[in-house]
């Protein structure tokens, strides 16, 4: 019985997915939450009162869900980062255990260990 040891998928490719999560998506998260800031003292210096109020407490409520959101695109970032690390060890790993299956004698094609030939 041969045993196959491909190990599918990219470590790179998945490192470029954390590194826009966290370059590109997480810093719009951070610009819009800077405009909802400056929109906000905007508006309150011209809204008094009950309206008033009510906007500042919806741009707090706003802001605290853009910070939210982008607190989780940097945990789903670093998710992404040890997955593509613990991929980059397993390939290692079918490396090395192609490496040790060659040693032993056994007939290694691409990623497939062969099985023994009977004696």
């Amino acid at each position: 019985m041969s045993i196959d040891t491909t190990v599918e998928g990219e470590e790179g490719s998945i490192t470029a997915a954390a590194t826009w999560l966290r370059s590109s998506l997480r810093r719009e998260l951070d610009g819009a939450a800077d405009d909802v800031t400056e929109a906000r003292r905007t508006a309150t210096s011209g809204f008094h009162g009950e309206a008033g109020d009510a906007y500042a407490s919806y741009g707090r409520e706003v802001l605290g869900h853009l910070d939210d959101h982008a607190a989780r695109v940097g945990r789903a970032a670093g998710v992404f980062d040890d997955y593509a690390a613990r991929l980059g060890r397993f390939r290692s790993a079918m490396e090395g255990f192609r490496a040790q299956a060659r040693g032993g004698g056994l007939v290694v094609s691409g990623a497939v260990i062969q099985a023994p030939v009977p004696a």
